[in-house]
């Protein structure tokens, strides 16, 4: 296994910190503490300057604000002083990451039933003591800790308290999604197809959905990048090259099996733009050629690494598309239909996606979830923080089995669709990843290559599992 050095050029912790100067070792939770992994880079330039960029649009952007919350004056500059407040908070909270400190427990409001600062403030007690700062303790609770964090910095304004401060990047990304949207359903016409061609189309779409995942907004620092392809089909087939485990072949077996009643498909989503609209795609598809009878689509609970889908971003996107006149307006009409007939469903708020919990331990904790996804024929993970979460950002050998590194999460069938930006993977053939890191030592942070990994409820193999736990011990 190798996972090659990053640029430490550039200023870093002083020593005093005690950070260590290697990769990230094999076998080992990624965290920051390794000074030349992707968690040290995020943690040490990547996540403050998203703090940064976000200070300075609420400084720059308070008076737009405060207008598009009202027209009285008492209440705009009741928002600036609540925005103050926040640059206030967001400025110190920097520092402390950038000083290594420890993760703080959340306020508790003792006159409500605050279960999510309950969970995270009982995860944070039981984080060991020589891992409960930002870059020692692992990577993913660190990251997540960030985004709670600024959640909560807003939740208790009066009037700011479901303020979205990311959401003119993600309306920005929505905004740059049309036009790609709309050349795919112009070249896009089903009538009867037959089993052949349904497998054909399915695969399509199947890559589509996959690589619409490229454009991740906390990977882009928070910037819109706009397609300017025009035959989508065309171009994510010549990104075939770059998918480095494809198991679309055993998705579109397990979907082919013939059925009679209820077949649900569940998507756990990621980002909004380019990647939800190729979410609603391959659901259409999928409805359309009835693959399944009801497609359930899981949101965040609250604005989440930049750009994950809630849902407002949710509803928004297809609000968006129905002001297109032509074939967006239809598709959003279609959607909304959809919606009606409850063969879509957009889930009820749940917290479990904003928590720091790997997925295999979403049994213990949150059983009603995994109870709905029990019900599903197929669950769909969408993206690299999905994924991180499912292998529980942990130095996997590149060559080990999907099915083994989900430490038994399996509440129903699972497919990943994931575009690799973060020093994790499996599933791999030998030599894949050593031929890559000759080739570019960066090459799993950009985006550029992807997987679409697949495991049937049929899989039981705790050993790892065993193995692991005993390792951690």
């Amino acid at each position: 296994m190798s996972c090659s050095d990053l640029d430490t050029s550039k200023p870093d912790f002083p020593d005093r910190y005690n950070l260590i100067d290697s990769k990230t070792p094999p076998l080992t939770k990624l965290s920051g503490k390794f000074k030349r992994s992707f968690a040290y880079h995020t943690l040490n330039e990547r996540i403050p300057v998203i703090l940064t960029q976000l200070i300075d649009n609420l400084y720059k952007g308070v008076d737009e604000i405060a207008q598009e919350v009202s027209d009285e004056e008492e209440v705009k500059q009741a928002v600036r002083n609540e925005i103050k407040e926040a640059v206030g908070s967001l400025s110190r909270f920097k520092y402390k990451l950038q000083t290594n400190k420890p993760l703080e427990l959340f306020d508790e409001n003792r006159e409500k039933d605050d279960l999510d600062v309950f969970v995270w403030n009982n995860f944070i007690r039981k984080l060991p003591e020589d891992e409960s700062t930002f870059y020692f303790t692992c990577w993913l609770y660190a990251e997540c800790y960030v985004y709670r964090r600024l959640r909560q910095f807003f939740e208790n304004f009066k009037i700011l308290g479901s303020f979205d401060y990311f959401h003119k990047q993600k309306f920005d990304a929505l905004k740059s999604s049309l036009k790609p949207l709309s050349d795919i359903l112009v070249i896009t016409r089903f009538s009867d197809l037959s089993v052949k061609e349904k497998e054909i189309n399915f695969h399509k779409f199947l890559r589509v959905d996959l690589w619409g995942n490229r454009n991740d907004l906390s990977i882009s620092l928070g910037k819109a990048v706009e397609s300017k392809e025009d035959n989508i089909f065309e171009v994510v087939e010549s990104y075939d090259p770059f998918i480095l485990s494809d198991d679309s072949m055993r998705v579109w077996e397990h979907l082919a099996i013939e059925f009679e009643g209820e077949r649900i498909v569940d998507f756990v989503l990621d980002n909004v733009g380019m990647e939800l609209v190729s979410d609603f795609l391959l659901a259409d598809f999928l409805l359309e050629q009835k693959l399944c009878t009801k497609v359930r689509f899981h949101v965040k609970v609250m604005p989440w690494f930049i750009s994950d889908v809630t849902a407002t971003d949710f509803d928004e996107t297809i609000k968006e598309m129905s002001k297109v006149p032509g074939v967006l307006s239809d598709f959003a009409d279609k959607l909304q239909r959809y919606l009606k007939e409850d063969k879509l469903l957009l889930m009820p708020k749940t917290l479990f996606w904003t928590w720091p919990y790997e997925f295999y331990e979403m049994q213990k904790v949150d059983e009603k979830l995994y109870s709905t996804l029990q019900e599903s024929y197929l669950v769909i993970f969408k993206g690299d923080l999905n994924y991180r979460k499912l292998l529980g950002d942990f130095l996997w050998d590149f060559t080990e089995d999907f099915g083994k590194c989900l430490k038994g999460f399996l509440p129903s069938s699972v497919c990943s669709l994931r575009t690799i930006k973060a020093d994790l993977v499996c599933g791999l053939e030998p030599g894949v990843a050593e031929k890559l890191d000759a080739q570019n030592p960066k090459w799993m942070y950009a985006g550029e290559y992807g997987v679409i990994q697949f495991q049937d409820l049929k899989f039981e193999d705790k050993s790892l599992h065993e193995t692991m736990e005993k390792e951690e011990k």
